[in-house]
């Protein structure tokens, strides 16, 4: 049997090498339109413009990191999200958005074999 995607969801996620007092991320599931949406226009885009998309729009908060989290409205598929502004991602590491990518593509249900492809 097949399930829906529970949109209130929110996972805990932590750096796998953030131990000493870390950040807690707060990553939230996708709906399959908007998560489809993304990751094709990745073929056009390029690799960081997606995780900074995807992550953008599945950064539901955090505990313990520097900045205070905000989002702003934003159109996606023809419906309004909160979502983390650039200016604000841009102040994440490198290393940690693509660890939080990885993440957010996990659990919206990608294999690895899909994320390669």
């Amino acid at each position: 049997m097949i399930s829906g995607i529970n949109l209130d969801s929110v996972c805990d996620y932590t750096l796998e090498k953030d131990t000493e007092n870390p950040t807690i991320w707060k990553l939230g599931l996708l709906p399959s339109d908007v998560f489809g949406k993304i990751s094709a226009e990745a073929a056009k885009a390029g690799d960081i413009e997606t995780a900074y998309a995807l992550l953008g729009v599945s950064l539901r908060g955090w505990e313990n990191f520097s900045f205070t989290y905000e989002t702003k409205p934003k159109q996606i598929c023809g419906r309004s999200f909160e979502v983390v502004p650039s200016e604000l991602l841009s102040r994440i590491p490198l290393t940690a958005i693509t660890e939080l990518t990885r993440k957010v593509m996990e659990l919206n249900g990608l294999t690895g074999q899909e994320i390669k492809n």
